[in-house]
């Protein structure tokens, strides 16, 4: 079943397989997204069961998305920020970060929105170990060492699976790597490579 299947069986009978199946393929993307944003795991999860939410609140009057991630994308976005300037508890300086950050140049945020869903289409594409292998070693920064043993795997076949990601990557980042970006967010993408 495709994305646009199971939307259009959401949407025509109410399927909640169909859902289900929306759920589980995109629930990591979405709330590696609004992670970036909100920078904890209790809000990311909050931001990604709120747009699954309106997903499924909203089918009846849903227009099917062509591009379901770049869709995903932009709502979990908002969502993400909608929460950071709503919560009384947030300071504001991370308000004040969050929202200069993207509100540089419009063609700085294009660029910056571009790499991101680069980025993670790639990620997206890799098999699920070599994929699971890079998040843990890139971004959650655990050792070669803690990767084999937490997927009962050598440290060699970590080492291949970050190669293999690696190129993967640097081949669908390779218009953006070497210019220069302000984006703290393309930095550290960029920097994974």
């Amino acid at each position: 079943m495709s994305i646009t299947e199971a939307l259009e069986q959401i949407k025509k009978t109410d399927s909640e397989r169909a859902f289900r199946y929306i759920y589980d393929t995109s629930y990591e993307r979405i709330f590696r997204t609004a992670y970036y944003y909100v920078k904890d795991d209790e809000k990311a999860r909050d931001v990604t069961l709120d747009v699954l939410a309106s997903l499924w609140n909203n089918r009846k009057t849903m227009i099917i998305p062509k591009d379901f991630d770049a869709y995903c994308f932009i709502i979990t976005k908002n969502m993400a920020l909608n929460r950071i300037r709503s919560s009384k508890a947030e300071v504001q300086y991370d308000i004040e970060h969050v929202e200069t950050t993207y509100a540089e140049t419009p063609e700085q945020q294009m660029i910056d929105e571009e790499i991101f869903m680069k980025y993670e289409n790639a990620l997206h594409k890799l098999p699920e170990r070599c994929r699971k292998v890079f998040t843990l070693v890139k971004e959650d920064g655990k050792t070669y060492a803690e990767v084999a043993s937490l997927m009962g795997i050598s440290t060699k076949t970590v080492d291949a699976q970050i190669q293999k990601a690696t190129k993967e990557i640097r081949e669908a980042l390779s218009a953006y790597i070497g210019k220069k970006t302000t984006s703290a967010r393309s930095i550290f993408i960029l920097s994974l490579l």
